[in-house]
């Protein structure tokens, strides 16, 4: 008797659900003057542009900062930072390379105020404050760190300590 009580049950909810009434809602009519009252906008041109031909990856920092991972080549150095207001170089960091602060390939990505830059092919990591670049003309980089795992398992704390 219980299961025959049961089936009831759900036939009768299932019968109340399915005769209910959806309402719809009501269709939206924009006024004709908005259309009438419409400016045209024109594209804005920018008359100097940069070229970055070299350019694997973009970020851009604080609205004015450009921050450019290039692809390996021998012309330019890995990371290059730009003011967009004045369309002038701040710095650049990171030659390809075997050297101790070069690296052979590279993959990027910004976290906060920092900007890490990791050398899989040789597993060196770079960290780079941009606050720091900004402010100072003579930034140098900290010396490159030494790892053995994906720097998105890296996390800059404070200033100048990580936690891996």
């Amino acid at each position: 008797m219980k299961f025959k009580n049961k089936i009831s049950y759900i036939t009768l909810t299932l019968l109340l659900f399915s005769c209910s009434e959806s309402k719809w809602a009501e269709e939206t009519i924009i006024d004709p003057t908005i259309k009438e009252n419409a400016i045209e906008l024109s594209a804005e041109v920018q008359e100097k542009s940069l070229d970055f031909i070299h350019a694997k990856n973009m970020n851009v920092y604080n609205d004015s900062i450009l921050i450019i991972l290039n692809k390996p080549n021998d012309e330019t150095k890995f990371v290059e930072f730009y003011n967009l207001n004045t369309n002038k170089k701040i710095a650049d960091y990171i030659g390809r390379g075997n050297a101790n602060n070069e690296m052979l390939m590279c993959i990027s990505h910004l976290d906060g105020n920092k900007y890490i830059v990791e050398g899989f092919a040789k597993k060196k990591i770079a960290i780079i404050n941009l606050d720091s670049v900004i402010s100072n003309p003579n930034y140098k980089i900290p010396e490159l760190l030494s790892y053995s795992m994906s720097s998105q398992f890296i996390t800059p704390y404070g200033d100048d300590d990580y936690i891996f």
